[in-house]
């Protein structure tokens, strides 16, 4: 009887300190927050791939604890503002990560998006990729 209460506690205590709280960012975020340049870039047509890094060498993107974001470009002046959101998703035994970056470019009030897949973060370093149809991007980022 008292073993099934401690193993019952036990469990409702993992279980609790499990759960984040509302307005508290996850492990994933925790490592997401902070500023990011792009380390590598590799783009893919289905014939072949091309490294394309030196289009990003200059793009910093900030992520806020807040789920604000700052895009800036040091080369072209561009900045913009905007929101980003870490989504999970699962079907059956497949599970993916996204991460969700919608800004407003400070001049000329364009919306975009940026979107990376597949994301695998650590302290220093994200790998994540995109594919839209037959192009397909892989990013290694650094964190600043």
């Amino acid at each position: 009887m008292i073993k099934n209460r401690l193993i019952l506690f036990l469990f409702g205590l993992l279980f609790l300190s499990s759960c984040v709280k509302e307005g508290e960012l996850n492990s994933t975020e925790r490592r997401i927050v902070g500023t990011w340049y792009y380390e590598t870039v590799i783009f893919s047509d289905g014939w072949g791939s091309e490294l394309i890094t030196n289009q990003f060498h200059s793009i910093y993107l900030q992520f806020n604890s807040d789920f604000s974001f700052i895009y800036s470009d040091d080369v072209t002046g561009t900045t913009g503002t905007g929101v980003w959101d870490v989504v999970d998703s699962y079907n059956g035994d497949n599970s993916s990560n996204q991460i969700f970056i919608s800004l407003t470019d400070d001049e000329s009030g364009e919306l975009s998006q940026i979107v990376f897949e597949n994301i695998s973060v650590t302290r220093k370093r994200m790998s994540a990729t995109y594919q839209d149809h037959k192009t397909y991007y892989h990013y290694d980022l650094m964190k600043i």
